[in-house]
């Protein structure tokens, strides 16, 4: 009788584990396997937006790293949203100067699946253009315009992949890695920020501190930091730049064209931007819950159609 029942506590167990096991490996799959899967457009201005408000007249929005607040829209498109006056307002730093926007708040919005409440919502004055600077397409394809933009104080509640050959915006838990970090090579590079994903990179002119930011067509640094470097710069006429060979801790990154401009150094807490110029040749992974940014170089290099060439 004993060792009957010896047994049958033996098969208990061993059922019991591969039971727990199985709920352990499920739970696991659920957990890393993507929150939502969001398609990318293609502005005019070559950033990447997702729609906003479905059909049967979709609205769609920018996805801008280099914007700390959660949203920012336009009066076109807040008017179709139930929003409610605050006496807040928000100051914020770009590369043209200082940018001070009504807040409102939302009470509840959802986004292709996802849900938020209580979303803050700054109110988009007006577009900003850089004068000197248009492009042309790689390859014929449309635009989409925009109304507005998501920003970091929404993105970095999530661990997102930002994938250009794809063209997919992929979000997944706070903390969650990708299986294809391990299955491409890639280079990781701390985000030095909180609030914007800042980066340091190593150049011929020392270290500098970058914006990684997807609401810009070409990457920006201050002119400022040159003005001992003068027969390296590249003038044709309307905008001045520098070729800028780029690396991190050994590895290189490329060579990148920096156009200057006469941006605010102390106020953007960065001494340049890069653009979509640098960031389509990557497969972008921001890890919000550890603080890095890993670059994965896509298998072919291929121009994709988020990929632009300023116009001669």
């Amino acid at each position: 009788m004993f060792q009957v029942g010896k047994k049958r506590v033996l098969s208990i167990c061993f059922v019991g584990i591969v039971f727990g096991c199985g709920g352990i490996v499920a739970y696991k799959w659920a957990y890393m396997r993507p929150i939502a899967t969001m398609q990318l457009f293609i502005s005019r201005g070559h950033t990447p937006v997702i729609e906003f408000l479905p059909d049967p007249h979709p609205r769609y929005v920018l996805i801008d790293t280099g914007q700390e607040s959660p949203l920012c829209l336009k009066q076109s498109l807040m008017k179709d949203l139930s929003l409610r006056a605050t006496d807040k307002t928000r100051h914020s730093f770009t590369v043209l100067g200082e940018v001070q926007n009504r807040v409102f708040r939302l009470e509840s919005l959802d986004v292709q699946g996802l849900h938020f409440e209580n979303v803050e919502v700054d109110e988009k004055e007006k577009n900003m253009k850089i004068e000197g600077l248009s492009f042309l397409c790689h390859v014929a394809h449309p635009h989409m315009k925009y109304e507005g933009s998501i920003g970091m104080g929404l993105l970095g509640q999530y661990n997102f992949l930002l994938d250009f050959d794809r063209f997919a915006l992929i979000l997944y838990r706070k903390g969650v890695l990708v299986r294809s970090l391990w299955e491409n090579s890639h280079v990781k590079i701390p985000l030095i920020s909180n609030a914007l994903p800042i980066i340091d990179l190593d150049t011929p002119y020392g270290r500098k501190r970058f914006l990684i930011d997807t609401g810009a067509t070409v990457s920006l640094i201050a002119e400022e930091l040159f003005v001992d470097f003068a027969p390296d710069i590249l003038d044709d006429g309307t905008v001045k730049s520098i070729q800028l060979p780029l690396s991190c801790e050994g590895t290189s990154l490329g060579v990148l064209k920096c156009f200057f401009m006469k941006m605010s150094i102390k106020n953007l807490e960065a001494d340049g931007i890069l653009g979509l110029d640098f960031l389509h040749r990557y497969r972008l992974f921001f890890d919000n819950r550890h603080h890095y940014l890993y670059l994965m170089e896509y298998p072919e290099k291929t121009k994709n159609m988020i990929y632009t060439e300023r116009k001669k």
